[in-house]
């Protein structure tokens, strides 16, 4: 058998060993794999040859020039081919070998799927103020994990990735969320929303991006590609790190609005890295009496404490606050020294201590889609017990014992409902929105793609009410209208 330019496994009767295979006459094939879209040669990509007849089976990959060579066996002339690819559409053709000595070459076009590329590389950030030594450095060994928010299925899991480098097609119409942990690093949370939420592509937590999202957007918002490096940061004990963007009112303890978003990022951090134990600590000026400025900054910093445990599982308490008034000043701004405001503005700050970093290998490996499952389940029966809810459909304030029957929207049903989530598959019966809602209707498009319905409002006025407290937990929940069961 002439030599291959990819791997070839032989799949069938033993007969078809390669000592059977070197004394038997075959013909080769090389095929040269190309995008129609002229961005290169394929790679990787994922060729068989088989027969009917005999269930002969040959499973090989092309090249990095996009080249599969075999050679054959003449027992059977005809073959199909079906070569499939992570980013092109998949393509079968049947192939009439001829018998002779002469190589036959077929190039084969593919199309690119809709959908977004993502190229990326993780690496680990040092940045040491005690040595010359810093910049990024490439990182393996991370577990890496892609989650479909939108359907329910894990899409991707990598135990301790030999490499620092994967590729990933994010597909139209789906948020994904992207975990990536490492002992001794904190684990990392990232969002993807492709042409879904309002977004044609929203990407958060990945730094920057090239090219910009906007340079990457294709002429119809269908597909491009996207290379992102993300950092892990290393876990140390005694680290200090400045909170930027938490707000309040002179001389007030009350958080202002504008800090929501970091407090979130905050708590995510934290839900994220449960082995990691923290002090938080508020700082105020010197101007006023060291004693309110105590008081005042030890209540800015429970409040802050407050809102992040609420945020946490099981109001997990990993997380100390500390006040300090004026008493660890960054510049000379004490007492008696005339300071600009911009001084006294370095000295009022929100900082996190890491006191203690524990092993927690459970975490480490625990699959992403238990981590989003148990989230799931918290966020149902956090929107059960809202007020709101409680009011509208007191049956429906907590999990059941065994999950509900879904119907179907009623044909003779004209009102509003909540759309709390869309997916592609059918759901299993334990899905945890059949175990927290006593009532569900499953409404199903022409493209298959299945809504889950719960609720039944009235009026326009009464179902965005009941919006406002569903988004806090749903973020893609919307309001439906159905006329005698048809969507408006």
């Amino acid at each position: 058998m002439k030599q291959l330019f990819c791997l070839l496994v032989f799949f069938g009767a033993s007969l078809f060993a390669e000592s059977w295979a070197q004394s038997n006459p075959c013909q080769t094939v090389e095929l040269y794999l190309y995008a129609k879209d002229n961005s290169g040669f394929i790679a990787d990509a994922n060729i068989r040859f088989w027969r009917a007849a005999d269930s002969l089976s040959y499973r090989l990959k092309t090249d990095s020039l996009g080249r599969c060579r075999a050679c054959l066996p003449l027992a059977q002339k005809k073959y199909q081919v079906q070569i499939q690819h992570k980013i092109f559409s998949t393509q079968n053709f049947s192939l009439q070998l001829d018998g002779s000595d002469s190589t036959i070459y077929k190039k084969v076009g593919l199309d690119r799927l809709p959908g977004y590329l993502l190229e990326l590389s993780i690496t680990e950030f040092l940045n040491s103020k005690d040595s010359l030594s810093s910049g990024e450095y490439s990182l393996a060994g991370v577990t890496i994990e892609i989650y479909n928010k939108t359907q329910y299925k894990q899409e991707l899991r990598l135990v301790e990735h030999p490499h620092h480098e994967i590729s990933f097609l994010m597909e139209q119409g789906n948020e994904y969320i992207f975990m990536l942990r490492k002992q001794g690093y904190y684990s990392k949370r990232m969002r993807a929303n492709v042409n879904v939420n309002d977004c044609i592509l929203c990407m958060e937590g990945f730094g920057e991006l090239t090219p910009g999202v906007a340079e990457s957007l294709t002429q119809d918002n269908s597909m491009g590609t996207l290379v992102s490096n993300v950092n892990l940061r290393p876990l140390a004990v005694g680290e200090k790190m400045k909170l930027d963007n938490i707000y309040y009112d002179y001389g007030s303890s009350q958080i202002r609005p504008e800090s929501y978003a970091t407090l979130d990022q905050l708590a995510e951090m934290m839900r994220d890295n449960p082995n990691v134990y923290m002090e938080l600590s508020a700082h105020t000026d010197a101007r006023g009496s060291k004693a309110f400025n105590l008081e005042l900054s030890q209540t800015r910093a429970n409040n802050v404490v407050q809102y992040i445990k609420q945020r946490l599982p099981n109001g997990a308490d990993r997380v100390k606050a500390q006040g300090y008034g004026e008493s660890k000043p960054l510049n000379s701004c004490i007492d008696g020294i005339n300071c600009s405001e911009e001084l006294h503005q370095q000295n009022r700050r929100t900082e996190l201590l890491v006191l203690d970093v524990l092993d927690d290998e459970d975490y480490i490996n625990r699959p992403l889609a238990s981590i989003m499952q148990e989230e799931l389940e918290s966020e149902i029966l956090a929107a059960n017990n809202s007020s709101y809810f409680k009011e509208k459909d007191p049956s429906q304030q907590k999990a059941q014992q065994t999950p509900t029957i879904p119907e179907p929207i009623p044909a003779n049903y004209s009102g509003y409902k909540i759309e709390l989530s869309r997916s592609q598959e059918s759901p299993a019966l334990d899905h945890p929105i059949f175990m927290a809602f006593s009532e569900v209707f499953l409404d199903i498009d022409d493209q298959g793609v299945i809504s889950f319905m719960v609720g039944d409002y009235p009026s326009q006025a009464e179902v965005n009410k009941a919006l406002d407290k569903f988004r806090s937990r749903f973020s893609k929940a919307r309001a439906v209208y159905y006329k005698m069961g048809v969507r408006q």
